[in-house]
Formats: structure tokens, sequence, C-alpha cells
């Protein structure tokens, strides 16, 4: 045996010697090899190949028939958002034009120059004497490089109240508290 027969599985082995190639131009006990002018038809069908067709034709057209189906869904769907993007840009578009006409109306001049000399500058109310002292532990606290972790539970230590009178002392809190305007100036 030769050495790629070796190196096989038994089945294989088998199947190389029990089959051998036809000498001569018989390729089957019964059939002659065809030349180049012979060939098979192309067209011919395959044996058997009836019984496969009839089995398969209902799922085929069943097939077909569902991604028509689908094919026709996912267009409905494109057409809808299509109608919806334009009734959107009409809507845009009229909002607009509604928007532009007010603006060039003597309403909305009126409207303006009552709003601009109504307007007052927004003023903060000066800290009374609690939050002083609050910003004042504070401010000597972080001279001390004390952290806001620490600078919050001393003022719950001491028992005193946050601005709102609600909740605790947190450092997020002191942390805010430092940054406000009121707090730098008293540094």
């Amino acid at each position: 045996m030769s050495d790629y027969q070796d190196h096989h599985r038994a089945s294989d082995r088998e199947y190389l010697t029990s089959h051998t190639r036809p000498k001569g131009r018989k390729f089957n006990k019964e059939k002659e090899r065809r030349t180049g002018s012979e060939r098979k038809d192309k067209n011919e069908p395959v044996e058997g190949s009836h019984l496969f067709s009839d089995e398969l034709t209902p799922f085929v057209k069943e097939f077909i028939t569902k991604s028509l189906e689908n094919q026709r869904h996912l267009i409905n769907t494109e057409i809808q958002k299509a109608e919806t993007e334009n009734r959107k840009a009409a809507a845009t578009e009229t909002f607009i034009s509604f928007l532009m006409d007010f603006i060039e109306s003597d309403r909305f001049s009126q409207l303006a120059s009552r709003v601009v000399s109504g307007r007052k500058r927004y003023a903060t109310k000066p800290p009374d004497a609690k939050h002083k002292k609050v910003y004042k532990t504070i401010a000597k606290m972080r001279k001390q490089n004390r952290t806001y972790e620490d600078i919050a539970n001393h003022l719950e230590k001491e028992g005193i109240s946050t601005f709102s009178g609600r909740g605790k002392w947190h450092a997020q809190t002191i942390h805010r508290l430092c940054q406000h305007r009121v707090y730098k100036e008293l540094l």
C-alpha cells in the first residue's frame, strides 16, 4: 500500500482499494464516454429532480409570498414616515410664518418695550447674622485646611441648622457655599 493509504482510516483504504478507475473508453458498464461534440444537454432534468421540485414548491411559494408581504409592509412604513415628515415641515413653516408676522407687528414692539422697561435687576438680600456666622466658621476652618466633610461634620455636631432649616450638612453643600459671593467677601 502507498504511504497515503497507510495514514488514513480503514474506511478510506477500503474505498480506495474497491474503486478503481475503469480502463479504456468505458466509465460505466453500459455507457461509453462521450466525445466533445456529444455533450449531454444542459437543460435535461436530473433523474428524480421532479420529486424534489414537487416537495419544495409549496415552501418556495410561501417564502416568496412572505417576502413580498414584508416588502409591501416596509414600503408602506417608509411612505408613512415621509408623510409624517411632510406634515412636520408644513407645521414648522406655518409656525415660523406666524412668528415672523407677530414679530413685525406693533403688538410685539409694545410688548417688548414694556418687558424691557419693567425689568429690574435681581438683587440678593444680604446675609443675616446667622448666615454670617456659618460663613465665618467655614472660612476659619478652610484656613486651617480642613476638608468640606470635616466642616459639615463640625456644623452637624454643633447643632447649627442648614439655611433652609431642613436636612443635614453635607460636604457638597459646604463646597457650594465656598463658591458663593458672600463667602468670598468675608475672606
